[in-house]
């Protein structure tokens, strides 16, 4: 059994890690949104987080015990002595719930990053046609049917 402070030192490097990875999940929104990229990426996401670090890190911490269930059910399952059949239904939908609550992380991330702009007052860079726009059509059904 290992000791209370392996423990200790585990929690408090989970909880460091929680901390760290706010700028760097930020970063992957930066990337994509003001199409920069590593260094100069995490440089952006470190100035626009100032001030706001503590809401991504509450993020992180929603979203982390969102997926403790998840690992634990997918812990569970792989040692269960099942056929492969049998266990591949529920580590599917485990796999399935792990993608959405890791989709619903980097949206709530980009509405942080939106924030964090809105907050440091830079301006909210639109990317041109974002308006809708009426396309061409061909009914599936004729307009004389009653």
């Amino acid at each position: 059994m290992p000791s209370l402070l392996y423990i200790i030192i585990f929690l408090l490097a989970l909880v460091f890690e929680a901390y760290l990875a706010v700028v760097w999940n930020l970063a992957l929104v930066v990337s994509v949104l003001e199409e920069n990229c590593g260094i100069v990426a995490l440089g952006k996401a470190g100035q626009l987080i100032k001030g706001l670090k503590i809401r991504g890190f509450y993020l992180n911490l929603l979203f982390g015990a969102l997926s403790l269930p998840v690992f634990y059910g997918v812990h569970k399952f792989g040692k269960t002595v099942m056929s492969s059949n049998a266990a591949m239904i529920p580590l599917l939908l485990l796999n399935s719930i792990s993608c959405l609550i890791g989709i619903f992380k980097l949206m709530a991330y980009t509405v942080l990053y939106h924030d964090c702009k809105a907050t440091h007052g830079e301006e909210l860079e639109m990317q041109g046609g974002t308006e809708y726009t009426k396309v061409a059509f061909t009914p599936l059904m004729s307009a004389d049917l009653p």
